[in-house]
């Protein structure tokens, strides 16, 4: 009786005598498929009893010729047949080892960010040596350039088999953000601006909330405390990360000059008084006598008092101030005091 293995190309013919001879020397069969054809001489009135372990036969079974789907898992498996007559005496038995291996295969990552940990995998469970003689299941590395490596699998009695992996490294690109102050008043607004080239994709966050996607955030803080914003970005493969912590604080302070000398130096020449935490304001200017000399808010383009009153220079003396200012929480502060002219 002839097995012939179709897919591989391999005639394997035993009779009933070397059966009985050599069946501790079993032929082995290499299987490096999905799927192989096993076929002996179709002889009528006979019936074909086959015995597959490692797979499952998924053509038609009691036929002299068959398809096997393999079970991939490595290792060695029999595949026995016997004929049987028509008086449901055997006739004939044969039996050959299949030996599921080879097919190695490494799994990881193709390409990866420069400084990433990069770990590979064989696939199989059975004898294999990665490039180097190590023979762990896995291998870790720091990629830091472009990568190849290759893995055995130890097959014996078969050959061995060999499969190579390349592992690209890509340069990440970098987060630029443009100036941000460590504390800043309740109410400000701050836009900041990615200020690199690489970047596909640029996220900004913070405290770890969404805020925009782009080269620009635009952000009121409303309430006080410490703020994380980050900026992340992205080119596809790679990314990286910049945070900067802010604190929002509300704090009220007003300053109010005692003299200003409006002689065209560049120098003190504007009455203007400065502050934080400052929502709205009115300032009056009086005479001593007390009319009203010039005024402003913050609702006026030019701020501050030039020093002339109805298109001349005011008189050097003394003069009066009368301002309101409402902070952030809109209470209400009262400023009145003299300050002096002097050119």
């Amino acid at each position: 009786m002839t097995i012939r293995k179709g897919f591989l190309g391999l005639l394997l013919s035993l009779c009933v005598s070397q059966i009985a001879a050599q069946q501790a020397a079993t032929d082995t069969i290499c299987i490096t498929q999905s799927t192989s054809h096993f076929a002996v001489s179709h002889q009528a009135g006979m019936h074909y009893l086959w015995n597959v372990q490692g797979g499952v036969i998924v053509s038609k079974t009691d036929s002299s010729d068959i398809t096997v789907q393999w079970n991939q898992v490595p290792g060695f498996y029999k595949v026995g047949l016997t004929i049987v007559n028509q008086y449901n005496c055997p006739s004939d038995t044969s039996e050959i080892m299949i030996f599921i291996g080879g097919g190695i295969n490494i799994n990881g990552p193709i390409q990866v960010c420069k400084g990433s940990l990069v770990t590979l995998e064989v696939n199989q469970a059975l004898r294999h040596k990665w490039q180097g003689g190590k023979n762990d299941p896995t291998i870790s590395f720091t990629a830091q350039n472009d990568t190849s490596l290759f893995a055995v699998g130890i097959n014996n009695p078969c050959a061995n088999d060999t499969v190579f992996h390349t592992v690209e490294v890509v340069d990440p690109p970098t987060t630029s953000m443009s100036k941000l102050e460590d504390t800043i008043q309740l109410n400000s607004s701050v836009r900041l601006f990615y200020l690199g080239q690489a970047a596909q994709t640029v996220l900004w966050f913070v405290n770890g909330v969404p805020q925009a996607s782009g080269r620009e955030m635009l952000r009121q803080f409303k309430t006080t405390g410490t703020f994380e914003v980050c900026q992340v970005v992205m080119d596809g493969t790679c990314s990286d990360s910049l945070c900067k912590t802010v604190v929002v604080v509300d704090e009220f302070k007003v300053f109010i000059p005692n003299v200003f000398s409006p002689n065209g130096d560049g120098i003190n020449d504007v009455f203007l008084f400065k502050g934080i935490g400052i929502r709205n304001y009115n300032a009056v200017i009086y005479d001593r006598w007390g009319a009203q000399i010039y005024q402003w808010d913050n609702n006026r383009e030019l701020e501050g008092w030039d020093g002339f009153y109805r298109g001349e220079p005011a008189q050097v003396e003394a003069y009066i101030y009368k301002i309101e200012v409402w902070d952030n929480k809109g209470k209400k502060h009262d400023f009145t005091s003299s300050f002096s002219l002097i050119r």
